[in-house]
């Protein structure tokens, strides 16, 4: 599996902060992110964020080439769900204290986005890693 350092979606894996993934074409929608009190139960090294009540937190981005992507991501926190859309299909979930990876092809314009819901508590969205790939690539 060759990675693409060069690929015009190479910078969508950074994932380190808020201000990162937005300044490399992330639209992050959070109330709340990154806070030391969390450091425990999600991860200092990436992004992680949740929004109260009724609104949703999440994370969107349009891709910008043709490839494959390997997203790890989860739920940091012990209520709630978190979910991975490409193009609004759902492609992956999980629930409290969870995380998951989940592989897929994409193209030019496909649109990513992943949501945390609540459920009676806020679930708390992480994003761990995603690795752009050549794999499957569509043309």
């Amino acid at each position: 599996m060759k990675l693409f350092a060069d690929c015009s979606d190479a910078p969508l894996s950074h994932l380190s902060s808020k201000s990162t993934m937005e300044d490399n074409g992330w639209v992050v929608d959070a109330t709340f992110h990154s806070l030391t009190s969390n450091i425990a139960t999600c991860s200092a090294n990436t992004f992680y964020g949740w929004s109260t009540g009724s609104n949703i937190a999440q994370a969107v981005t349009k891709f910008r080439g043709n490839g494959g992507a390997k997203l790890l991501f989860g739920n940091c926190y012990n209520s709630g769900f978190v979910s991975v859309y490409l193009n609004d299909i759902q492609i992956g979930y999980v629930y409290s204290q969870g995380s998951d990876i989940v592989k897929f092809n994409y193209r030019k314009g496909d649109i990513i986005s992943i949501k945390a819901h609540s459920v009676q508590a806020s679930a708390i969205l992480a994003l761990y890693s995603l690795e752009i790939t050549d794999w499957g690539k569509k043309k």
